[in-house]
């Protein structure tokens, strides 16, 4: 005689009401800890779309980072429109800083800044839960401070890169060279004797 196998189903609607009820206590607990979504304001950075190789979101970003970065080397806060144009130009020199450099050197910049940017590592590991439009001076010098000084070497070069493209872009602006006395680069030098 053969006994033919009763087949079970791979999941019983009880099991697929508690699958769905804890996926959804996962995404309501993800929800709250995230905090609600808002649109990001980008008119701190106007003009990104002249950019080369900066998008609105990283451009944004690094116009939060910079100042708090280069602390009191940067315009005071008043007039408003001084320190916005300060913010602009120095966006526009990273950005042309970043574009003269060698393609892998660029990708390891992208993932940097793409880290900054993504939400959950936004959070995570940057400490920041708004975005970066409206994030807070303090807020930020807390994680470039926890960077700098992070037991793990990766963040500490995260940090060292932002540093670097911070100064490279502060310092190449003719307006930074001439506050610290540095006529320019030798061919501006030769160009400048040619002219007198």
């Amino acid at each position: 005689m053969h006994t033919a196998k009763k087949s079970t189903p791979l999941l019983t609607r009880r099991q697929f009401l508690r699958v769905g009820l804890a996926g959804g206590a996962v995404l309501l607990t993800a929800r709250l800890v995230y905090g609600p979504f808002a649109r990001m304001r980008l008119a701190e950075v106007p003009e990104a779309e002249q950019l080369k190789t900066l998008n609105p979101r990283t451009a944004t970003a690094l116009a939060a980072i910079a100042p708090v970065m280069l602390g009191s080397a940067f315009p005071p806060a008043e007039p408003e429109e001084t320190r916005l144009g300060a913010q602009h130009a120095l966006v526009r020199a990273i950005d042309a800083a970043i574009a003269a450099m060698p393609a892998p050197v660029q990708a390891e910049i992208s993932q940097l800044l793409d880290l900054l940017i993504f939400p959950p590592t936004r959070r995570l590991l940057v400490g920041l839960r708004e975005e970066w439009a409206r994030a807070e001076q303090d807020d930020i010098r807390g994680f470039l401070y926890r960077w700098r000084e992070s037991r793990f070497q990766l963040l500490r070069a995260g940090y060292q890169g932002l540093h670097q493209l911070v100064c490279a872009g502060w310092y190449a602006m003719p307006a930074s060279q001439a506050a610290v006395g540095y006529p320019g680069p030798p061919v501006q030098w030769k160009l400048a004797e040619g002219a007198a």
